[in-house]
């Protein structure tokens, strides 16, 4: 594991796992229960996922993909994963639009909300 965040709720963990590719949850509630950890999304797309954030009503989970340096978010009510920004396979430090803009291996994130 390389990232975490838990819910507002503190009943819920997101964890980050680089090398598998993926992201799980983990049911802080009840983690002796038979389905306490339960993957969330499984996506060759997110290729080193890491640095995971909320969004403030915790619609969305933000992820920095070191790998592909990349910026992704899962849509928690479906489980599916949107690219967000930067190039994908391509590093750099330029500024522009989301897709045009490249980043050079995000490793975390954090959101603020006023």
């Amino acid at each position: 594991p390389t990232g975490i965040v838990i819910n507002a709720a503190g009943t819920t963990a997101y964890i980050a796992e680089y090398a598998q590719n993926r992201i799980r949850s983990l049911n802080l509630a009840d983690p002796e229960a038979s389905d306490a950890v339960k993957v969330l999304i499984d996506d060759n797309d997110l290729d080193g996922p890491l640095g995971l954030a909320f969004s403030a009503d915790e619609s969305k989970l933000y992820v920095a993909v070191y790998d592909d340096h990349t910026i992704w978010y899962v849509t928690m009510a479906t489980g599916t994963a949107s690219f967000l920004a930067g190039r994908k396979n391509i590093k750099g430090r330029t500024d522009g639009a989301a897709a045009t803009a490249t980043f050079h291996f995000p490793t975390g994130l954090a959101l603020w909300n006023a």
